[in-house]
């Protein structure tokens, strides 16, 4: 299940939950999908992906969901915040190559 924490007109953002951790070690097993991530050369296995699941989800990351499908999609997340500055680096991840493009 996915909460609807910021909805936009075709997808909205969720808190990550570790559930999803089968999906994402199969996207980010896949080569074509982590192309340009650090994770390149890594293995994942989904034990470890819900352990960085449950990592992650404690600080500014998302579960990006299809609003029409209620489908996950992808993963968004702020890192380096700099409140000072009023700074972030922002990460998205798209696992479903449906929406690429």
């Amino acid at each position: 299940m996915y909460i609807k924490k910021i909805i936009g007109k075709k997808c909205y953002l969720s808190p990550m939950n570790t559930e999803d951790a089968e999906q994402y070690a199969v996207w980010l097993n896949d080569m074509e999908v982590v192309n340009y991530l650090t994770l390149s050369g890594a293995t994942i296995t989904v034990d470890s992906e819900k352990e960085a699941l449950t990592m992650i989800s404690k600080e500014h990351n998302y579960s990006i969901v299809d609003a029409e499908t209620n489908k996950l999609i992808e993963s968004a997340g702020l890192a380096s915040i700099d409140a000072t500055n009023q700074a972030a680096e922002i990460g998205i991840f798209i696992g479903d190559k449906s929406f690429w493009g």
